[in-house]
């Protein structure tokens, strides 16, 4: 999980790891289509934490720990990638205490993710790709309104889920969030294509 506070134009990325080394070629990967924003980064080892919560209930015990209460978090799976208009609708479409922003990312399906430049959005097509509504693992909110949490959600659809009762919840398409392709989506050669179209079906 990556939770970044947004200020003006300076992020503050603290990256939650296990294993800092699988991580790093991910985050500098982020950091890379963010070019006009100012970034600092710091990381926490949660490999000793409580074995009674998982990485992400974790997370947002570090959110309580760490940052402020008018804080903007967003929390990014490390195989999404985002562009610098995804900060700004973040900022238009979270209110403190009245709404969170769990946009729909675009899932490519090729290894290549082709973008006319770094801060341009990706070519959005069937051909490409599809949008992936099953998908809760990139959201934001403002800290303030997770640090309100009384129970820790195992994931971020439980999460969701539980905030869905106390906030109004934007989850619309965002072409300025995507996530790589993962070869283990669908892993035999033979019968990718077919996969793939089952991929697409479930996500409809």
């Amino acid at each position: 999980c990556h939770v970044i506070r947004k200020v003006k134009a300076k992020c503050t990325i603290l990256v939650l790891y296990e294993d800092m080394v699988s991580q790093e070629r991910e985050l500098q990967e982020i950091i890379s289509n963010l070019t006009s924003i100012e970034v600092r980064i710091f990381s926490r080892d949660i490999s000793s934490a409580s074995h009674l919560m998982n990485n992400f209930q974790r997370a947002l015990v570090k959110v309580h720990e760490t940052l402020y209460d008018d804080s903007l978090v967003i929390f990014l799976h490390p195989k999404t990638r985002i562009s610098e208009q995804f900060l700004w609708r973040c900022q238009i479409n979270i209110i403190l205490g009245s709404s969170a922003y769990f946009p729909i990312p675009f899932q490519h399906t090729t290894k290549t993710e082709k973008r006319r430049d770094r801060n341009s959005n990706l070519s959005i097509s069937s051909k490409t790709g599809f949008w992936k509504s099953t998908d809760f693992d990139t959201f934001c909110a403002h800290a303030k309104d997770l640090q309100r949490l009384t129970i820790l959600p195992k994931s971020p659809k439980m999460l969701y889920q539980l905030i869905s009762n106390v906030l109004q919840l934007k989850r619309i398409p965002d072409s300025a969030v995507w996530r790589k392709w993962e070869e283990e989506l669908c892993p035999e050669v033979d019968s990718r294509d077919s996969c793939i179209q089952d991929l697409m079906y479930r996500n409809m």
